[in-house]
């Protein structure tokens, strides 16, 4: 119904304009629908209701009175619908960025973001990711033909991972701030494969900040009910990058608190085993012992701290996991024997309690890759998580040099991932 209303005010508007041009002999460009966006059709109509006023004759004064009649009520109507868009867009902005909420990772958002911001009413979304100043364009989203959409991203890639320096989109990565390019034709300052696809008049690209970083760009070239880009539309989509920048933010301190976590409980399930160890061959604790001397794990919470002692022992004995003694343990040869030298070098590191990501930053490597080897090596382990894994690689380190010390060691180095 929006679609329809602007339609009919730029029809409107149109009229009103080609009639006073050809009346008065006004030099004026007629606007062109999808070209040319709501504000500068409104600049035309009060540049041509000043030439009428400027230009009738005595003879002309009835044909003025007419043209300026029609020229004011085509603004009216303009202004009408843009005061209209603008009440009902922060409803809806404020429903797109409730449901980022749902988002718990970064992959979520990359498939949430095209489709949350067409929702908004514009028919083709560009999602890219920025990294050492370069353009990664990650997904698409377009209303009028879903194969564009990859043609989109393809054409954004080319070529790979071009540097945003020179381009228009640099002012962006500095300033941290929202443009609107109009006469992208003219410009050569844009992407010029990307333009060959998507023939863009004008475009809005705004910044995905995070933690005073841009990581992100978000482009958005055709509003769906006026088929062009206009300051309102720069301002909403300005709003649209800040709420998403927090949705980044919340993302990144889940994912902080999840690694937070998992390294505590690494570090509890080793200090159980260590205490283990130390206490072979004597009266170690047990969980029939005192409880307030065993770790107890964090996703039990206080189920294990009963007032009632027998209630506390069985909750103990469900929290704490046995300790292996030295001598159960396998030979450091056998216990690894299965894994492959990549899958080492991670079990090292996720046994120093480092996230996926920052080990394919250590080993130059995807974090897909690198997720790939946890779930192998601990199928390999038989660990059912990092911390296990993480547990297991201690025991075998302790295990290498026990046997080295011993002379048992059978030619094994003493660090088993030497």
């Amino acid at each position: 119904m929006r679609r329809i209303a602007y339609e009919q005010a730029f029809v409107a508007a149109e009229n009103a304009l080609r009639s006073a041009t050809s009346v008065f002999g006004i030099n004026l460009p007629l606007p062109r629908f999808g070209v040319d966006d709501p504000e500068q059709v409104l600049q035309a109509l009060t540049e041509a209701s000043a030439a009428v006023r400027a230009t009738a004759g005595p003879g002309l004064a009835q044909a003025a009175e007419l043209a300026a009649g029609e020229l004011a009520a085509a603004k009216l109507d303009l202004v009408s619908w843009t005061a209209l868009r603008g009440r009902g867009s922060p409803g809806m902005l404020a429903r797109v960025l409730q449901r980022l909420r749902a988002a718990t990772t970064v992959a979520e958002l990359t498939e949430l973001i095209p489709n949350l911001t067409a929702e908004l009413g514009y028919d083709r979304v560009l999602l890219s990711w920025v990294r050492h100043g370069r353009w990664i364009p990650c997904a698409a989203r377009t209303c009028s033909d879903p194969d564009e959409a990859a043609a989109i991203v393809a054409a954004g890639g080319t070529p790979a991972y071009r540097r945003i320096h020179g381009l228009l989109e640099d002012e962006v990565v500095r300033s941290c701030s929202t443009i609107l390019v109009r006469d992208v034709k003219g410009n050569p300052r844009v992407h010029t494969q990307l333009l060959a696809v998507t023939h863009s008049r004008s475009y809005v690209a705004a910044p995905l900040v995070l933690r005073d970083q841009v990581v992100g760009l978000l482009h958005v070239d055709r509003n769906a009910e006026t088929g062009a880009m206009d300051g309102f539309d720069r301002d909403l989509l300005a709003l649209l990058s800040a709420g998403l920048g927090l949705a980044l933010d919340r993302v990144r301190t889940l994912r902080d608190l999840e690694t937070v976590r998992e390294t505590v409980e690494g570090h509890a399930v080793m200090l159980h085993d260590l205490v283990g160890r130390l206490g072979n061959g004597q009266n170690h604790p047990t969980a029939d012992a005192d409880a307030g001397s065993l770790p107890i794990s964090l996703s039990d919470g206080p189920t294990c701290l009963s007032r009632d002692p027998g209630e506390q022992s069985v909750n103990v004995a469900r929290a704490v996991r046995p300790a292996h003694r030295l001598s159960e343990l396998p030979d450091a040869d056998d216990w690894k024997s299965g894994l492959t030298r990549r899958e080492e070098q991670v079990l090292r590191l996720v046994a120093e309690g480092l996230t996926n990501a920052q080990i394919g930053e250590r080993l130059f490597v995807t974090e897909a890759t690198v997720k790939s080897h946890v779930k192998s090596l601990m199928r390999k382990l038989g660990a059912a998580t990092r911390s296990e894994a993480g547990a297991a690689y201690h025991r075998g380190t302790d295990r290498a040099l026990a046997l080295a010390g011993t002379g048992h060691s059978r030619g094994q180095k003493a660090h088993p991932f030497g």
